[in-house]
């Protein structure tokens, strides 16, 4: 059977999900990315919820406002850590852009 770029990058997200949990004091930033939208949220893996979210549009510059945006977000619901869970995405421009982003608001990753 074929291999295809969504195959692989499921293969890599369940490799990195084996050892990346997130918990109340340090809970889970995941992303998603979509033909028209990055999508990042933040869950707490031991009760199963989501914490927070947004929604972007896929270029970069709005990729490291919405990063600002999410950390001062989850500052505010009293959180200064996080763990990144980049979903199997390569760690390109658009989410070296969102991590930032979100450093830059005194998240701790």
């Amino acid at each position: 059977m074929k291999k295809t770029s969504e195959k692989a990058r499921q293969r890599r997200k369940l490799h990195i999900r084996k050892t990346l949990s997130g918990t109340e004091l340090k809970p889970r930033v995941y992303v998603y990315i979509s033909n028209k939208f990055i999508n990042v949220a933040c869950a707490n893996d031991d009760t199963g919820k989501v914490i927070a979210g947004m929604r972007t549009s896929k270029n970069t510059q709005s990729a490291g406002k919405v990063g600002e945006e999410f950390g001062k977000k989850l500052m505010e619901l009293g959180y200064t850590k996080a763990c990144f869970d980049r979903s199997g995405y390569k760690f390109g421009k658009r989410l070296t852009a969102l991590v930032d982003g979100i450093r830059k608001s005194g998240i701790s990753i």
